[in-house]
């Protein structure tokens, strides 16, 4: 799993190799009290439901205050700032929740801004001023806490959600894995390694195993 210095899914490893999850205290406050007052660290809003993920998308969509809309047209917005649609940003934040990997004062806004950061993927002023909505940029410092956080722990959830094994679970297939590879240009390094992809360049190769 991927891991940064400011986020720490697991509290202690012992000899035996036993982890223990770190389980971060919630605090159950209305949707739109939390989706518009980020300064209060300990709030979380653990109602996994699509209207309260409308409501957190409102604050990056600048919509902060209106009404819900129909559901096909918050849908589509959904789609447009975060990539992705409401019922799967909600099973992500159920397997976090789930699994213990949900970040210390991480809320459902905060897992928002990093979809978005994810979708976009914009430079550091663009990004602190998407996610600021009408109260206006977020300090980059606040970006950094909250986003970067997710990202690792999205990422930990290989392990939980990736089960490589079940690619034989089926009888009837006889092809249980593809295989592929591509190159990616680094800085040059010599002829060690050169790809041909990149007209004698350097480059990093990876195969990648694809089972569905």
């Amino acid at each position: 799993s991927v891991t940064t210095k400011n986020f720490q899914p697991f509290a202690s490893t012992h000899k035996n190799n036993t982890r223990h999850p770190i389980r971060f205290p919630c605090a159950m406050s209305s949707s739109e009290d939390i989706a518009t007052d980020v300064s209060n660290k300990r709030k979380r809003d653990t109602n996994a439901l699509p209207t309260n993920f409308y409501t957190y998308g409102k604050v990056v969509q600048n919509r902060t205050g209106k009404k819900l809309d129909s559901t096909i047209s918050e849908e589509r917005r959904f789609r447009d700032f975060f990539g992705v649609d409401v019922m799967t940003a909600v099973t992500l934040w159920e397997l976090l929740n789930n699994v213990d990997f949900l970040p210390d004062d991480g809320t459902i806004l905060h897992m928002l801004w990093t979809l978005y950061f994810f979708k976009v993927y914009p430079k550091q002023g663009v990004l602190c001023s998407g996610i600021g909505g009408s109260k206006g940029a977020v300090d980059p410092k606040t970006a950094q806490k909250y986003i970067w956080p997710f990202v690792s722990a999205i990422a930990a959830l290989e392990e939980v959600v990736i089960k490589f094994d079940d690619r034989i679970i089926d009888p009837c297939h006889d092809c249980y894995i593809s295989v592929d590879g591509t190159d990616f240009r680094i800085p040059n390094h010599g002829c060690t390694f050169s790809s041909h992809k990149f007209k004698g360049k350097s480059g990093l190769r990876y195969e990648v195993g694809l089972g569905i």
